[in-house]
């Protein structure tokens, strides 16, 4: 399985959660509640590139690919490392306002 198969997967299982917690909790599957949905798969899908790009200052490229990546592993790495922070916490924010419980429950 390809790197665009996990990210899809991680998407898909992100909004499955934060979906089936909504339910749950609120007792409700509203259009208010899509943008949440989606959110969730774009932080949700965005976790395994992140991930990739923190890796390449492990796995950098071959010394006999020249490429215009060299000497920036540092960089790739703090980017990627950004990236799962901000959807880690982006995910965390999502379920935990799932969690709620709403006023009408």
């Amino acid at each position: 399985m390809g790197l665009t198969q996990i990210t899809a997967l991680s998407g898909l299982a992100a909004t499955l959660i934060i979906g089936i917690v909504t339910i749950v909790r609120q007792r409700e599957f509203e259009p208010k509640q899509y943008f949440s949905y989606i959110v969730s798969f774009l932080a949700g899908g965005n976790i395994p590139p992140s991930v990739y790009l923190g890796l390449y200052v492990f796995f950098p490229d071959p010394d006999s690919i020249q490429t215009k990546l060299r000497d920036h592993e540092t960089h790739i790495f703090l980017g990627g490392l950004a990236l799962v922070v901000a959807s880690l916490m982006t995910l965390w924010r999502l379920l935990r306002d799932a969690y709620k419980k709403s006023p009408q429950s």
